[in-house]
């Protein structure tokens, strides 16, 4: 075979040669590359529409799926009942009951003597709650209809503090008081540190733990909450801090202080001990 001939065969052309054969393939590829090309490119813009799913009418797409609730579901009328399984477990609450105490005897019934009151704290924590005191009172409003807040103040000093309306009550119940809730928790913590002294015995330290818990720590925040009374008439007057209970405030007149201990006399689970 001649080297024009193998040339041929292969696809190779020498320089100055023709190979009808070979460029009728390359032209027939050519074309079929690009005829593919060009279908690709158009499939690859037009846009594919189905007709099974939605429909445009007016301008509106809708569905063309069924818009029941369900096929195969009836709802039932508003006259059915239904029994519940013999075994069926029913969840159970209990209501909040308020363990109503005497704050006149208080101060003698707590399970140690608590000396306590928000002047204890530093200038910023006081600051703080001075701070959510009044911004808690301006946001709660009146009760009564067309009332406005009266008096809203709180001394950063001495923490006397009033929410009060041109009308009627506060919004702001004074176990909500952000100075109320304060001594509470505060009151209640000073409480389980006592009982941690000296002259609590070992084997009492639980139930002493366990009362300061019962009969200030639990009751924090709620309607049965025993903190000292910070109201005041002004900012300048001087709290009473008698415990109070609740939403009672106000209460110089209850006469104990509750930043007042009983010297010489510990009381752990009702129990009288003299030191």
């Amino acid at each position: 075979m001649s080297v024009l001939a193998f040339l041929s065969v292969t696809g190779v052309r020498a320089q100055g040669t023709t190979t009808p054969a070979v460029d009728s393939v390359a032209a027939s590829s050519a074309t079929e590359v690009a005829s593919s090309n060009s279908t690709s490119e158009a499939s690859s813009v037009a846009p594919t529409t189905t007709s099974s799913s939605v429909s445009e009418i007016s301008g509106v797409a809708t569905s063309s799926y069924p818009t029941t609730a369900s096929s195969n579901y009836t709802i039932p009328s508003g006259a059915s009942s239904a029994t519940f399984p013999a075994n069926f477990s029913y969840a159970t609450s209990t209501p909040y009951q308020m363990n109503a105490v005497n704050v006149l005897t208080l101060a003698s019934e707590l399970p140690v003597p608590v000396y306590y009151s928000l002047t204890n704290e530093s200038a910023g924590t006081r600051s703080s709650i001075c701070a959510q005191q009044t911004a808690f009172c301006a946001k709660a409003g009146c009760a009564a209809s067309g009332a406005t807040v009266k008096e809203n103040f709180c001394n950063l000093e001495t923490m006397a503090s009033r929410c009060s309306c041109s009308t009627g009550d506060s919004n702001l119940a004074y176990y909500h008081w952000p100075v109320a809730v304060a001594d509470c928790l505060n009151r209640a913590l000073a409480c389980s540190m006592a009982c941690a002294s000296p002259q609590v015995s070992v084997a009492e330290k639980s139930d002493c733990q366990s009362g300061c818990n019962t009969m200030l720590r639990s009751t924090c925040g709620t309607p049965g909450q025993i903190a000292a009374d910070y109201e005041t008439k002004s900012a300048s007057d001087t709290p009473s801090l008698t415990y109070v209970q609740g939403a009672t405030a106000g209460a110089a007149k209850l006469g104990v202080g509750a930043g007042v201990g009983l010297a010489g006399l510990v009381f752990v689970a009702g129990v009288l001990l003299t030191l």
